[in-house]
């Protein structure tokens, strides 16, 4: 089909609608389409063309060569794990609100102080309420820390119940324990508490703690993990002073 051109005249009379001047013909511009043929493409491909693993929910995965037992067992771990994750985020948003609304109290209280003059009777009782407030922030700031991670949830306190009677009262506790360092490792000791019940030990990892637990049940040591609520109650509780416990000594 030939296109028609018309000089610049006869286009002006055409707008101004002379019949004897043909109409400009609009050419159609031809479709472009897709051929069928054409293969669908695979985003998750790498530059040799093969499909990557998908490693995100691998550890839900069964593997053909494992045991029912095994599988089992793994995702036994994987639910205890996911627990105690879900209820370590759970402390750390009740800490968080906890510590904002210490913080309001205490703002409230520095601007009530700040209205009264020195001599003023209120001032004593204002400063016993800031210093309380302040003291319960500190531990639940300690608290929280001492709350597991995802790096390395597992149990690395020991409790000691029944202590013979050279390792009762200031500064034996930790004599008992240079004494018996081949069994308690006094170098790989983190932390030393003495509760209600006893004395925690908490060693620096997990694995530690299980070679002084074995080595206590073959010496005839009583030990066993400590509980979470008597975790959390010792590190409430003020540290000893110097003349009780020897550090020294470790």
């Amino acid at each position: 089909m030939f296109k028609l051109i018309f000089p610049a005249g006869d286009r002006k009379r055409q707008l101004e609608g002379h019949p004897s001047v043909p109409p400009r013909v609009k050419q159609n511009k031809p479709e472009v389409t897709t051929p069928t043929h054409a293969k669908s493409h695979r985003p998750f491909t790498n530059y040799r063309g093969k499909r990557q693993a998908n490693h995100s929910s691998a550890w839900n995965h069964s593997n053909k060569y494992e045991s029912e037992e095994f599988r089992s067992k793994r995702l036994k771990k994987a639910e205890e794990y996911n627990q105690q994750k879900n209820a370590f985020n759970l402390e750390k948003v009740k800490s968080k609100t906890k510590l904002a609304d210490l913080t309001t109290q205490l703002n409230n209280l520095v601007a009530q102080l700040s209205l009264l003059s020195k001599d003023a009777p209120e001032r004593a009782e204002l400063m016993e309420k800031i210093n309380d407030i302040k003291n319960s922030m500190k531990s639940v700031q300690m608290s929280a820390t001492l709350s597991p991670n995802k790096l390395d949830h597992r149990a690395t306190k020991l409790l000691f119940k029944e202590l013979p009677e050279c390792a009762k009262g200031p500064g034996k506790l930790a004599e008992w324990i240079s004494k018996n360092a081949t069994i308690l490792l006094p170098k790989q000791i983190a932390m030393l508490a003495l509760s209600g019940e006893g004395a925690v030990i908490e060693y620096h990892s997990r694995k530690t703690a299980e070679i002084v637990m074995n080595s206590c049940k073959l010496h005839g040591i009583e030990a066993a993990w400590a509980p979470v609520d008597m975790v959390s109650a010792t590190s409430e509780r003020p540290k000893p002073n110097e003349d009780e416990v020897n550090y020294n000594l470790l």
